[in-house]
């Protein structure tokens, strides 16, 4: 690695902050350094005549059009791309053939002549007639068509298959018989742009295994634009930093296909592209794209630097997820959130009505203290090295300034019942089986209205990935538990339920004495529910700090999203959910 590549304390210092780094080239230099390592590792791993095809026409391309080169690198379903073919043919095994999508480089190469105005002619793959040229379209010749012949003439290019041609416009966006360019999104905002691809077309768009084109109609092209557009504008007017920031990280908007909770992702392999499914307006999208920005940030600056050294197995609580996470994944969740608590810090002191400012208040309290959190946890281990101590240390010093923002105690209540809520529901999923005399404890205080037992609460702080660092106060957390309970079980236990949660359900049910919803009180005092009363949520949250601790199930550590790879080698996808 040379040391241009080699981030500086100010480029440390400044992606701290949730900034770029000092040296805007940095990350976009490192992924595409791993893109071209991992092409030459698809070189080493074998290949064809039409591979070598590949190869020499990129090369020519690199000679004619430097530009046009670093383009066809720099689109991220490139990496992904290139990514899922060195991962396949390694799993494979030494001289086993190339996986079948390795074909798709003569595509790449073709596009990027064609970008570049070269003269040339190639060999192209087809899956069942479509044919798509990475940043320019999807081609499509009758079904069934396998193979096709693409052939540049200075200026448009011809597909040649199935007995149909189709040509390819030198300009781009433009339209012919049998082709759909990628769409673009460019919209201008306080004297800002952003340009961004709108793809639905390349196999990889989503990182992992291949998935087929879906062209957007017009309808649908016109959603995405004025979508876009106005997270754009609000970012644009509100946050010029981070609009910044986003114009020079996201490359390409991937409209999320097929089942999935998600409504924002960003993929390690990927860097620069951002999945979305519709947002219900502006400022929740524009949140999307400053959070998954952030992430491809990081997944960038992993290829030129490692930031932690942790072994394989460990895993913690992580505020933003309800599974177990490793070490990078609660980094690159802490680096994502760090973006995501200062746009809404930012938006309450911009934001205009009461509801807008109050809901951007309660946002940016709710992730305040556990991305602080959270770091800390990573800069007290002994994981981080010299270059991520230098990250965490910056992070650190920006929540820091941040935590003396004043916020309405109404705000600052709801973030708190919100994170205590979450903290509680891990650990009733997590927690091991306590001893059955401290679960019928635990039951006869929930069905009696009374403070939770000690004994009992300690449990509700801990759990293998756990490390308490202050007593628990047994009075606040029944009632949270309660809560969970209720709504987790509803009034007969839930058949499938494990660990400790089971018991503790089915003693709920059968003293079950207090009816009607939990209603948390800001003021601390007991909440009336029907005939009984339970203490309610007094004062912070739950104590307790998410340290971790290894994994005791063999085998069990996996691929994980938020994985990033070691410099030179390629990761698993991620998809990253925050």
């Amino acid at each position: 690695m040379s040391r241009f590549l080699a981030p500086t304390p100010a480029d440390l210092e400044s992606l701290g902050r949730g900034e770029g780094p000092a040296r805007p080239e940095l990350l976009r230099e490192g992924a595409r350094s791993r893109t071209l390592l991992l092409l030459r590792a698809l070189k080493d791993l074998g290949g064809d005549d039409g591979m070598a095809a590949g190869l020499a026409l990129l090369a020519d391309v690199q000679r004619h059009s430097p530009a046009a080169f670093a383009a066809a690198l720099d689109l991220p379903a490139t990496g992904a791309w290139a990514a899922y073919c060195v991962r396949a043919a390694t799993a494979a095994g030494p001289g086993a053939p190339l996986p079948p999508e390795a074909a798709d480089l003569a595509a790449l190469a073709g596009a990027a002549a064609h970008r570049a105005g070269m003269r040339y002619r190639i060999a192209v793959g087809a899956r069942d007639g479509a044919v798509p040229l990475p940043g320019l379209g999807l081609a499509v010749l009758p079904p069934g068509t396998a193979r096709a012949e693409l052939r540049g003439e200075g200026g448009a290019s011809v597909l040649c298959g199935g007995g149909r041609t189709v040509r390819i416009p030198r300009a781009p966006g433009a339209e012919a018989p049998g082709w759909h360019p990628e769409p673009r999104i460019r919209v201008t905002a306080a004297g800002r742009t952003l340009d961004v691809r709108l793809d639905s077309l390349h196999p990889f768009r989503q990182g992992g295994a291949p998935l087929p084109p879906r062209p957007l109609d017009a309808a649908e092209r016109r959603v995405w634009e004025a979508d876009t557009a106005a997270a754009w504008t609000l970012l644009a007017e509100r946050h010029p930093a981070r609009a910044r920031d986003v114009a020079a990280t996201v490359a390409s908007l991937v409209p999320l296909t097929g089942p999935s909770s998600w409504t924002s992702a960003s993929y390690g392999d990927a860097v620069g592209a951002v999945g979305l499914s519709p947002h219900p307006d502006a400022r929740s999208l524009a949140a999307a794209l400053v959070h998954e920005a952030q992430h491809s940030k990081l997944s960038a600056l992993l290829t030129v630097a490692d930031l932690l050294d942790a072994p394989p197995g460990l895993r913690a609580y992580a505020p933003w997820r309800d599974d177990p996470r490793p070490p990078a994944g609660l980094l690159q969740g802490a680096y994502a959130f760090l973006a995501v608590t200062g746009f809404w810090r930012d938006e309450a002191l911009r934001a205009g009505t009461d509801e807008e400012v109050h809901a951007a208040q309660t946002h940016f309290a709710r992730w305040l203290r556990p991305t602080a959190d959270t770091v800390a946890v990573l800069a007290r281990s002994p994981w981080p090295t010299a270059e991520g101590r230098l990250l965490l240390d910056a992070m650190r010093r920006t929540l820091a300034d941040w935590a003396t923002t004043r916020i309405a105690p109404a705000a600052a209540a709801a973030a708190r019942s919100a994170a205590v809520r979450h903290r509680v529901r891990w650990r009733l999923r997590h927690a091991p089986a306590p001893p059955r005399a401290l679960v019928e404890a635990l039951a006869a205080a929930y069905g009696a209205g009374l403070p939770v037992p000690r004994e009992a609460a300690r449990l509700l702080h801990r759990s293998p990935a756990l490390t308490p660092d202050a007593e628990p106060d047994p009075g606040t957390a029944m009632p949270e538990l309660v809560h969970a309970v209720r709504e987790a079980a509803g009034p007969t236990p839930a058949p499938g339920l494990t660990g400790w949660l089971r018991p503790v359900v089915e003693h709920c049910a059968a003293l079950r004495s207090v009816r009607g919803p939990f209603v948390p009180s800001a003021q601390g005092a007991p909440v009336r529910t029907g005939q009984g009363h339970l203490p309610a949520v007094a004062g912070g949250e739950l104590k307790g700090h998410a340290g971790v601790e290894r994994e005791s199930r063999a085998g069990s550590e996996g691929s994980y999203p938020y994985a990033a790879p070691p410099r030179g080698r390629p990761s698993t996808s991620t998809v990253d959910t925050g």
